[in-house]
């Protein structure tokens, strides 16, 4: 009878600890993918807005990885506008500088 109960309590024990581990699994791929959704609306709009609207970005994909706490943004290209450039910095040449890949760690 007491293996049993002892069991018993093993295998609650084993369950709440596998939920626990699949519940952290989860949300781990909610908040990267949360974030993948983040920098891509934002970062056009942040490098615009801090460059006075001379420089605009495009990029392909955005990967993070919260297990190496890395972002790693694939195909970018910032380019110039050149009217904006011309009315804010006259006489001053901007050139297109493309990346394969940029990654961040922390």
């Amino acid at each position: 009878m007491p293996e049993r109960k002892a069991n018993k309590v093993l295998r609650v024990i084993l369950s709440v600890v596998a939920l626990l581990i699949l519940g952290c699994a989860g949300f781990a791929f909610w908040l990267s993918h949360h974030y993948k959704q983040l920098i891509m609306e934002r970062l056009p709009e942040m490098v615009a807005k801090s460059s006075d609207s001379i420089y605009h970005i495009s990029f392909s994909d955005v990967s993070v990885s919260l297990k190496d706490h890395t972002v790693t943004i694939t195909d970018i290209k910032l380019k110039a506008d050149e009217k904006q450039t011309a009315a804010l910095r006259p006489g001053n040449t901007t050139f297109p500088l493309p990346f394969q890949t940029l990654p961040y760690q922390e």
